[in-house]
């Protein structure tokens, strides 16, 4: 992994920041509990997260790839977004290109179908392998 350019904090720790910092609003507004919270990140992203990075798995879930899905429900993070400030939309015309094209050239769209049946599998046997050790 390469830094293009300082920033105040740790990439990793500016990621982890926001992941926490919503999880904790969800906890504050009596939306879940921590631990079930807890839950929907181990048994929903930490499974794909084990075998993608994140834009790599919303890459993954539309037709279309990463294109498609913020086509489809962009304005979710733009509204998240304002919701925390944000001064101007995030989902830009920019972002989407360089998005779809970091995706594209890392896996071609009518790939899409067999990578995402190769997640599939690999969340299942990860789910197994995780209930065999418990």
């Amino acid at each position: 992994m390469r830094v293009n350019r300082e920033q105040p904090g740790f990439v990793m720790n500016r990621l982890q920041g926001a992941l926490l910092t919503e999880m904790f609003s969800v906890i504050r507004d009596g939306v879940m509990t921590p631990g079930d919270v807890d839950a929907l990140i181990r048994d929903g992203f930490g499974l794909r997260w084990a075998w993608l990075g994140p834009l790599q798995g919303v890459d993954l879930n539309a037709p279309g790839g990463i294109a498609d899905y913020l086509g489809r429900y962009g304005f979710m993070f733009d509204q998240m977004a304002r919701e925390r400030g944000a001064p101007a939309p995030v989902v830009t015309p920019e972002i989407v290109a360089t998005l779809q094209g970091a995706m594209r050239a890392a896996l071609p769209v009518e790939e899409l179908p067999t990578r995402v049946a190769w997640r599939d599998a690999r969340m299942a046997a990860l789910r197994a392998l995780r209930d065999y050790m418990r």
